[in-house]
């Protein structure tokens, strides 16, 4: 078995609990990622804010993802809970192995996540791979550059609306 098989068939999402285990996960993605970035508020640490999980291969940290909850603000669409995949973050060693594919599959299955906080350019260029994911759709987003890309089901859902309202920018960026 290939080495990249062998990670991506051992992987497991495990929720981060410890402040400075969110702080560590959050920061490498910041080091690593190229477009610009909100300031983040402390508030993101709290688990009804945001959820962090770390992805498992054997015991071995192999990538992370930051999940923020949207209900709020999706609200006018639909009762149930609503999250956003809002940064992701996948060792250089072992990327191109389907860690990213996985723990985005995990929760959206499991966490009820209906976005993604995905940059413009980005989701162009790899729009395939994202509809493959079931984000298939896109809205604009308050922050400069980036979009959300929409599970078909929660964009069937916002079709369905006969008239959005916007909801404060400031909220928006808070999470995100």
């Amino acid at each position: 078995m290939s080495e990249d098989k062998k990670i991506a068939s051992n992987l497991k999402l495990v929720k981060i609990s410890t402040a400075k285990e969110k702080i560590k996960w959050l920061e490498r993605f910041r080091k690593s990622y190229s477009g610009g970035m909100q300031k983040t508020s402390v508030e993101i640490y709290k688990d009804e804010v945001c959820l962090f999980f770390v992805a498992l291969s054997s015991d071995t940290e192999v990538g992370y993802i930051r999940i923020s909850n949207y209900s709020k603000y999706y609200s006018h669409i639909t009762k149930e809970p609503a999250w956003s995949a809002s940064d992701a973050y996948v060792k250089p060693k072992y990327r191109k192995s389907g860690i990213l594919r996985y723990m985005l599959e995990e929760v959206v299955a499991n966490y009820s996540v209906v976005s993604a906080l995905i940059e413009i350019e980005r989701y162009i260029e790899n729009q395939r791979y994202y509809k493959s994911l079931g984000f298939d759709s896109v809205m604009d987003s308050p922050c400069e550059g980036l979009l959300f890309a929409l599970q078909s089901n929660f964009a069937d859902m916002i079709d369905r609306q006969p008239e959005m309202t916007a909801v404060n920018d400031e909220q928006y960026k808070l999470a995100a």
